[in-house]
Parts: C-alpha cells; sequence; structure tokens
C-alpha cells in the first residue's frame, strides 16, 4: 500500500518536511529534504523500505542519513535496506546501542517475525546540540532527552516550528518507561526541562498517531 504523506509548513520555500506512518506499529517517519539540492535526510524509518525509497526516487532525492529517536524495533527496521540501496549512513545515540544490537529479541518479543538480514551497527553516534546533514535547514538541534529509552532523542527544528519527538512525547501522554533500560524520572526531567520550555506553537511529530503542539502537551502534563 502506497503511503500517505503529510506535508507540514516551514518557514522555507525549499525546505520541506512530510510525516507518515510506517512499519508494523504504525511509526510516524519523517522526510526532511531540501528542493533545491535534492538532499535528503530520514528520522525513524521504522518500515516499509521498498516504498520509503518509491518517494526517494519519485522526488529524485539523494539520501544523505538516517537518524533515529531511539532504538526500538518499530522505528529501524528499514534502515539497514535504505543504507543497502542508498549507501547513506545511519546515525544513532550511543546509549541505544544494546536495543539496536536486539533487534531480533525485540521483534520476537512482540510477535512481529524478522523478515530480513542482520541489521549491522551504525555509521556514528548523536550528540547533544548535534545539526543534521542537510544544508539550509536553519538554526535546529538534538536534544537527549533520555527516559523511554537511555538514548532517546528529539530533533528541534527550531527555524520552522517543529519538534520531531520520538516516543519521549506524544498526543496526550507521554512515551512508556517499562521497557529495556526505560526511565521514569528522567522522562519526566527530559520533557519538562527541555521539551516544555520551548515555543508553545511549536509542532510535535509524536513517534506514533496524532501530531500535536507544545502547548497542548503542556497543558495535558499539568
Amino acid at each position: 500500500m502506497a503511503l500517505k504523506w503529510i506535508p507540514l509548513e516551514t518557514q522555507s520555500k525549499h525546505i520541506h518536511v512530510l510525516v507518515t506512518a510506517v512499519g508494523p506499529l504504525k511509526c510516524n517517519c519523517t522526510l526532511i529534504y531540501n528542493s533545491l539540492t535534492l538532499e535528503a535526510v530520514i528520522i525513524d524509518a521504522g518500515g516499509d523500505a521498498d516504498e520509503l525509497l518509491k518517494c526517494l526516487r519519485t522526488y529524485k532525492l539523494k539520501l544523505k542519513a538516517v537518524y533515529h529517536t531511539h532504538a526500538h524495533f518499530d522505528h529501524f527496521l528499514a534502515s539497514e535496506a535504505l543504507r543497502k540501496a542508498t549507501g547513506c549512513p545511519l546515525f544513532l545515540h550511543k546509549k541505544d546501542l544494546f536495543l539496536w544490537d536486539m533487534l531480533e529479541t525485540q521483534c520476537q518479543l512482540f510477535g512481529f517475525p524478522l523478515h530480513q538480514e542482520k541489521t549491522l551497527p551504525p555509521d556514528g553516534f548523536i550528540k547533544d546540540g548535534q545539526t543534521l546533514d542537510l544544508d539550509d535547514l536553519g538554526t535546529h538541534q538534538t536534544l537527549v532527552t533520555p527516559g523511554h529509552t537511555p538514548g532517546s532523542c528529539c530533533f528541534h527544528l527550531e527555524s520552522h516550528g517543529i519538534l520531531v519527538a520520538g516516543d519521549t512525547l506524544f498526543h496526550g501522554g507521554i512515551g512508556r518507561t517499562d521497557l529495556w533500560g526505560g526511565d521514569e524520572s528522567a522522562i519526566y526531567r527530559s520533557i519538562t526541562q527541555r521539551l516544555h520550555v520551548l515555543d508553545v506553537d511549536t509542532t510535535v511529530i509524536t513517534g506514533h498517531g496524532k501530531l500535536t503542539t507544545i502547548q497542548q502537551e503542556r497543558h495535558y502534563f499539568n
């Protein structure tokens, strides 16, 4: 089935942000591209690799990198296929490497057979404050937000008023902390100290389901 992409408004005519649900658990996958350079990055390639590659071909895009908000299986099932098809590097926070290495175990525990070759190690590790490898993206940075997993990260596209939050923050809720390395106290600190301080009009791309805003989630949280 073809993916349904939702375009988000940006503050640039040539920077485009598209969101779609992929994979067995409908992870929100974000495609960001520059229509002048035709270069792109993907955040959370959680499945449907063939459809993601089809989208890249349709827009004639060169994939520069795939970044991951964390290493639960439903957020990187398509990453290895994208790397093999395009030669792009894969990036993850180092503290989630143990989860990356547990891909087969994670799939088995959640009842999803792993129909692919073993995912090799990532090419590099994300650090707090790191920027994405895409020209003219404006002011933006990685926010390390542990709690859902030890290495959970959000990507704040400040110039465009967009936050890619992964499973740290949801519409009307927060990420679960009862899986490997989860920490309830840490996720509350991450949300209150790193996310709630962002501009209230910031659009939040959640890990699954509806998009939201910082203002809405500050209201739900309180």
